[in-house]
């Protein structure tokens, strides 16, 4: 795997969407939990690839657990809480 040798830091919301996206959640569930719009998020994870020089949104994850940024253990509990969740419409 090929690690990024400068990277722009994230800021502190783009670190929180990035755990969620870790998580497994949709953009419109990401948006539902920060009371965002769904652009918003995606706006947030364009600027988080482009940063991180990720290709997609699996690759931006991976490294950020690599590098440090997320904690893989903090995502699986977050990943967690919201199974129990209810979800409405077809994608999670």
């Amino acid at each position: 795997m090929s690690i990024p040798t400068t990277m722009r830091p994230l800021s502190d919301r783009e670190i929180e969407v990035l755990k969620h996206v870790a998580a497994g959640l949709s953009n419109k569930r990401i948006a539902r939990v920060f009371s965002k719009g769904e652009q918003t998020v995606k706006n947030h994870i364009t600027s988080i690839m482009r940063k991180m020089n990720a290709d997609d949104r699996t690759r931006a994850v991976v490294l950020a657990i690599h590098l440090h940024i997320i904690d893989l253990e903090e995502v699986v509990a977050l990943g967690d809480s919201f199974v129990s969740l209810p979800c409405t419409g077809a994608s999670v």
